[in-house]
């Protein structure tokens, strides 16, 4: 954005301890309310438009402070949606073996972001790196759409197990007791 190395680190700090008090306010309203999908669609549809407006704001040379002042929202969303995936996967399985399974597929499609973000910003594309910032939007805006199909999935699994549970009344699953068949309802 022009500044010298210096000022450019010391502007570095800020957008992260904003980044860092939106999320710790995102995890607590997330565990309040007990769902996660909001939480991951809003941070991730305020990503894609602060990656967006950066893009854009690097087009059209909008000034400096202004593209800065969108760093903020960008981290925040990013950090935040990041964090509530990883409770939201781990929320969602049965089990230890599941629950490790899951973060390591978590870990190993998140460890691809360092290499693929190390290639977005060549420095053919200073000072305003148009191209990475447009990846990031569609990136973000690729959570949010994946996050909504598996809201659509989960609220339809949790119908199928809540029918199950009902539809078999003085069965063999009300002998082991209700809590047995839906202890464990899918967080949304």
């Amino acid at each position: 954005m022009g500044y010298t190395p210096l000022t450019s680190q010391a502007l570095s700090a800020p957008p992260y301890l904003f980044a860092t008090a939106l999320l710790l306010l995102t995890a607590y309203a997330s565990d309040l309310r007990r769902s996660r999908s909001p939480f991951v669609l809003l941070h991730a549809a305020l990503g894609s438009a602060s990656y967006g407006l950066i893009a854009l704001g690097g087009h059209l040379r909008w000034p400096a402070l202004l593209r800065y002042a969108l760093v903020y929202p960008a981290a925040a969303s990013f950090f935040s949606a990041i964090a509530i995936v990883i409770a939201w996967t781990m929320n969602n399985q049965e089990g230890k073996t599941r629950k490790g399974v899951g973060m390591t597929v978590l870990n190993v499609v998140g460890q691809m972001g360092p290499i693929v973000g190390a290639r977005l910003y060549p420095d053919a594309d200073k000072p305003y790196f148009i191209r990475g910032m447009l990846v990031c939007a569609v990136a973000m805006a690729v959570v949010g759409l994946l996050a909504g199909i598996l809201s659509w999935v989960l609220i339809r699994e949790n119908a199928r197990r809540e029918k199950r549970a009902q539809g078999d009344e003085g069965g063999l699953l009300a002998r082991r007791g209700r809590e047995e068949t839906s202890r464990f309802v899918l967080m949304l």
